[in-house]
């Protein structure tokens, strides 16, 4: 397509996120859900992209098995964790480095690596 002036225009694509890419979120909160049955904590990380924000979902199975990670050691990636913790509110609204993953066309997090207050990786 030419604009009034002759010049080549390209119709601007919409930024999307990605499975296998890696994005800064935040978390935004926690939430128990039912499956069918079972007791899960879903995670909401919020990702923003060029001024769209996309909410990805990570469920945590209360009882995990020996296939699953347990809440504990999926708070155990997050850079203020603390087994003094009684409640989700510290891990409110912490950045983190999430890894996006994709399940039958949905995101989800697949893994996160902590940040520190100043936006740095911890070890």
């Amino acid at each position: 397509m030419n604009n009034d002036r002759g010049q080549s225009l390209q119709i601007p694509q919409k930024t999307t996120l990605r499975a296998g890419h890696i994005y800064v979120a935040t978390l935004r909160s926690v939430i128990e859900t039912d499956f069918s049955g079972e007791i899960k904590h879903r995670f909401i990380y919020e990702v923003e992209l060029e001024k769209q924000t996309f909410h990805v979902k990570r469920n945590i199975s209360i009882v995990a098995t020996d296939k699953q990670l347990s809440i504990s050691e999926w708070l155990k990636r997050h850079s203020n964790y603390s087994v003094n913790h009684i409640n989700y509110e510290p891990y409110i609204d912490q950045q983190h480095l999430i890894l996006v993953g994709e399940y039958r066309e949905s995101y989800y997090v697949e893994d996160i690596a902590p940040l520190n207050e100043f936006g740095g990786i911890l070890k």
